[in-house]
């Protein structure tokens, strides 16, 4: 009974070193293949001030519709709300006042819409 009992047991820890290995070797591969697309990576400050490149040589005036268009965005407040009937200077104000109480603050760098 001892022999069978090593035996399964050596059986068992072939196979779990074996598929061990296995799972090791899969992992690397995977975090290697991350690592290079990483590097690949465009950065987002890149993709920011590259994101017009198939504009380029079109009309400026075009360009800049364009670039404003990419950086706007639309708040829609629910009916009833105070916001809803404020100019959009004021809810820009409220907005900016809210990122600083929010900690939008970070040095002399201060962060608003």
């Amino acid at each position: 009974m001892n022999e069978e009992l090593r035996t399964i047991t050596d059986h068992f820890w072939t196979t779990l070193s074996s598929e061990v290995g296995k799972q090791l070797t899969l992992m690397s591969s995977t975090v290697k293949t991350m690592e290079d697309k990483i590097k690949q990576a465009t950065s987002y400050r890149d993709a920011i001030l590259g994101h017009n490149k198939a504009l380029k040589g079109t009309d400026p005036k075009i360009v800049a519709r364009a670039g404003i268009r990419a950086r706007q965005f639309v708040i829609d407040f629910p009916a009833g709300l105070a916001m809803q009937n404020l100019s959009q200077t004021e809810v820009l104000r409220q907005f900016n006042e809210a990122l600083a109480k929010a900690g939008g603050e970070n040095g002399e760098e201060k962060h608003r819409v």
